[in-house]
């Protein structure tokens, strides 16, 4: 079915090409392949609150469409619960909000420089933008001119399927045929790549990240080739930045995928060594979100080009600076390593993550010991699964602390004796490979009458002297 409706909007492409279209207004029932889901979408996209700031607008003189996520998702066929409800408009930005304070709802100045005001409905914020071209540009920030145009509106956005705007009676209007773009999953610049791309290099990161999230992985090679032509220009954008289109990315567990295309990207701006999330599914080895397969990626990334681009913040995120810092020299200390003590010392997300890296290393390195003729793949299945089992055992978690022993001694110990009684008999558990809490309290009670003992020759030597 869906095969049907890609050569049915393959032809629409080529009868509009044909007939040198450059503007396109249709229904949603004029959709190809229209179902009752998109119909219901269309209620979730024209509510109650939209269609009264649709009104209100057009009461003063002027036009509000619904532009981008949510009219993308529409002609998709794909859920639009999720996305945000943000309307383009032809009045100014001061205007608007004086219709709607007028109006006595709450208005917030979310971004004057762009002429953006967020008006609140009954707790929902809705981004009201007045029409707009970017009269200067710089990679990073516009310097920007109202217009009342939404073709001209339209020209300044990154992708065609994002440019698409819906009005108050339910029609779609396309400036740069995004109707086509959309129901191929072909992800698109509007007009140049080279342009859209130069005027913001972000536009390189969102590129894929929408390749991951609606155009099946699939990249255009030309396109390819002007990214990788201008990709050294991302070092203007900030490492913020790229970590939050990176991590919307990586959020399925196909966008390993991803990673090959993105590979010369990914070299230039964090040093990638290999592919780590391709090696993960080769072994069968789930990684269970955005942020785990960020964090896979950057621990196989050049440490030091990393932590330069954040050398005008204070730190990497906790979750980056704690993976980065995590090293396991050799075989023989593995589970020492997995023991060691760290801000997620019984974090078994993290110490399973930690396992993960562990094994795509060694693997990557050509380390993993095989036995009795097993293959590497066999070998490091077999190594993931001992480690797992290693964490998930009582021998991998400090539950000294918890124990009988403990609870009864802080009834009867300072503060101050409790803990130094803790920290060596942590340390004692660190150092050994399968100390059990049996070990650490058999320890501990040893540390208490070895402590008693000095206690009382200090005393003793005390009373002498005095």
């Amino acid at each position: 079915m869906k095969v049907f409706w890609k050569t049915l909007a393959a032809c629409a492409v080529f009868l509009m090409a044909l007939a040198g279209a450059t503007e396109r207004v249709i229904t949603v029932e004029e959709l190809p392949g229209v179902s009752d889901t998109i119909r219901q979408n269309v209620k979730h996209i024209l509510t109650k609150d939209v269609l009264f700031i649709m009104k209100c607008l057009k009461d003063h003189g002027y036009e509000g469409r619904v532009v981008g996520g949510a009219v993308r998702n529409l002609v998709m066929g794909t859920s639009t619960s999720d996305t945000d409800i943000d309307i383009a408009s032809t009045a100014p930005h001061d205007v608007v909000t004086k219709i709607f304070e007028s109006e006595n709802c709450t208005v917030r100045q979310t971004g004057d420089v762009h002429g953006t005001v967020t008006v609140v409905l009954n707790g929902e914020g809705y981004e009201i933008t007045t029409l707009r071209i970017d009269k200067k540009t710089d990679g990073r920030k516009a310097i920007v001119e109202q217009t009342d145009s939404f073709e001209l509106d339209s020209k300044r956005r990154d992708f065609t399927f994002n440019a698409l705007y819906m009005g108050a009676d339910g029609k779609i209007f396309d400036y740069n045929d995004g109707i086509n773009d959309a129901l191929l999953r072909r992800v698109k610049f509007i007009e140049s790549a080279e342009k859209r791309i130069r005027e913001d290099y972000l536009r390189i990161m969102r590129y894929f990240r929408f390749v991951a999230r609606y155009g099946n992985f699939q990249c255009d090679e030309e396109c390819l080739k002007i990214i990788n032509s201008l990709k050294s220009n991302l070092s203007i954008i900030s490492i913020q930045r790229i970590l939050v289109e990176l991590e919307k990315t990586f959020s399925s567990d196909d966008s390993y995928k991803m990673v090959a295309p993105m590979l010369p990207v990914l070299q230039e701006i964090f040093g990638l060594r290999c592919d780590p999330l391709k090696i993960c599914h080769d072994l069968g080895i789930k990684l269970d979100s955005a942020k785990e397969r960020l964090c896979m990626l950057l621990k196989f990334s050049d440490e030091a080009k990393i932590r330069e681009k954040y050398k005008y913040n204070d730190n990497p995120p906790a979750y980056i600076n704690d993976v980065l810092q995590f090293r396991c020299p050799s075989i023989s200390e593995i589970k020492k390593s997995l023991k060691v003590k760290n801000a997620y010392a019984n974090d078994t997300k993290t110490k399973a993550l930690f396992v993960k890296y562990i094994v795509i290393q060694l693997y990557n390195d050509g380390k993993i010991p095989c036995k009795d003729g097993q293959i590497p793949l066999d070998a490091a299945r077999a190594l993931f699964t001992e480690l797992t089992d290693f964490c998930n055992s009582k021998y991998s978690q400090f539950t000294f602390s918890k124990s009988d022993f403990a609870v009864d001694l802080r009834k009867q110990e300072s503060n101050k004796k409790i803990g130094a009684l803790m920290e060596s008999t942590r340390k004692y558990w660190e150092s050994k490979d399968d100390a059990s809490e049996e070990d650490c309290i058999e320890f501990a009670k040893k540390f208490l009458i070895d402590n008693k003992e000095r206690d009382f020759k200090n005393k003793k030597k005390t009373k002498i002297s005095a």
